[in-house]
């Protein structure tokens, strides 16, 4: 049997860059059920990829929201949200300095997600995204390989994230990958998540470094992410709690920079850049 057998029907999709996170997004139709499997079919196919969404670019300028997005594990992904938008405004001819603001529905909240296009230059457009609200932020007292230690846990809708800062006890995981990919297991399955992040944190605000650990259950992937737009986010909400402030916060990840406007219990701003690489078939 050839692949196009196994899928059952041609699939479209298109590989974009949000700032090193790669990731397919799917044009043509699948079913929800098809998804994690026409996901891990090009992933096997395209190493690089690190996630997969399925989009519908089909809505007017008129409609309440112009696209949707559905992660291949059911998640919300801010870089995928972008590059949505990117390839929404690009079907439609939208102009760069019209700052167009593109609504979209994206698996893993109910918000409407708005996303401006900032402007466009030598293929990569830049974007911003107004991130969903955190829905709930607390410590909570983990455990693993007989540490037992507080971390700030940051749950969004559709993903939750916890906060590893420097002076953590389990700071250590990230330079042990293996310890690291089954400690968000063995918590995710703990925290009842729908996807977990672990986000190494380190340096001096605003400038800081982010190193991105990404578990999600349903898609069956576990990634250490070039970078990671709602785990950016929850950085920002966190450090808008600690401070009782508004943050203006630059993420150095390891594919680029993602920067976050959190105001102290108000919106999240994500600005980052998205590069159009090519167009498949499956």
């Amino acid at each position: 049997m050839g692949m196009k057998t196994d899928i059952d029907q041609i699939c479209n999709y298109i590989i974009m860059n949000p700032t090193g996170n790669v990731t397919a997004l799917v044009t043509s139709r699948a079913e929800i059920s098809r998804q994690p499997f026409i996901a891990g079919k090009i992933m096997e196919r395209h190493p690089e990829v690190e996630q997969v969404g399925f989009v519908d670019l089909s809505g007017s300028f008129d409609d309440p929201v112009q696209a949707s997005l559905r992660m291949a594990g059911g998640e919300f992904c801010g870089n995928a949200s972008m590059c949505t938008a990117v390839l929404y405004a690009e079907k439609n001819q939208t102009k760069p300095h019209r700052n167009p603001e593109i609504k979209l529905q994206v698996s893993g909240t109910k918000e409407v997600v708005s996303v401006k296009i900032l402007g466009s230059e030598n293929g990569i457009t830049e974007a911003s995204v107004v991130m969903p609200h955190a829905i709930n932020i607390e410590i909570k007292e983990l455990s693993y390989q007989a540490i037992t230690a507080p971390l700030p846990l940051i749950q969004m809708q559709g993903i939750t994230h916890l906060i590893i800062e420097e002076q953590s006890s389990f700071y250590y995981l990230q330079e042990d990958r293996a310890a690291a990919q089954k400690a968000v297991k063995k918590w995710c399955e703990e925290l009842s998540a729908e996807g977990l992040g672990l986000m190494f944190l380190s340096g001096t605000a605003p400038a800081l470094k982010l190193t991105p650990l990404v578990y999600i259950p349903e898609s069956k992937t576990v990634f250490w992410e070039n970078s990671c737009g709602s785990g950016s986010s929850a950085c920002g909400i966190y450090m808008a709690e600690k401070t009782k402030k508004d943050v203006k916060l630059s993420l150095q990840q390891p594919g680029g920079v993602l920067s976050v406007e959190s105001e102290f219990h108000g919106n999240t701003i994500m600005t980052g850049s998205v590069r159009q690489l090519d167009s498949y078939t499956l």
